[in-house]
């Protein structure tokens, strides 16, 4: 290599020594990071005072509300989260009935969901996608 070619090189190298740590902070800076999604709506309705029923298990606990003695309300809290993708919740009335669609659910938390009374079997979630077993929770 002759003298200028070898200081043009020794330069770049220079350069590249002080720029590549830069770019890797910036980087690092400027990585967009994951968004909590929200998929059910915070705003749930208020609870009816009365619990007529009560069921506390140990990754779930289940009351049925009641405001007068035809108003009905599921309050299902999950301590855990379900593993079910895209999980929707039905209520199960009677072996022979058809099944009521309550809504979504996925993570952990609270929700509420109006049903019609209080002598149903039990819940059951289901897996909008894919080929997922059913989970049961029975009311008994």
């Amino acid at each position: 290599m002759i003298k200028r070619l070898r200081n043009r090189h020794r330069k770049v190298w220079l350069i590249w020594m002080i720029l590549l740590p830069v770019l890797f902070i910036l980087a690092i800076i400027f990585t967009p990071r994951y968004l909590n999604q929200e998929l059910i709506p915070l705003n749930l309705p208020k609870a009816y005072p009365k619990i007529v029923k009560e069921i506390d298990k140990e990754s779930y606990k289940i009351n049925i509300r009641s405001k007068a003695d035809s108003l009905f309300q599921l309050e299902l809290f999950l301590k855990e989260p379900i593993s079910l993708p895209a999980a929707v919740i039905y209520y199960k009335e009677r072996s022979d009935s058809k099944d009521l669609l309550l809504g979504n659910a996925g993570r952990e938390g609270l929700y509420r969901f109006y049903i019609p009374d209080t002598n149903a079997i039990g819940i059951y979630f289901k897996s909008t996608i894919g080929n997922y077993p059913e989970i049961h929770i029975k009311f008994n």
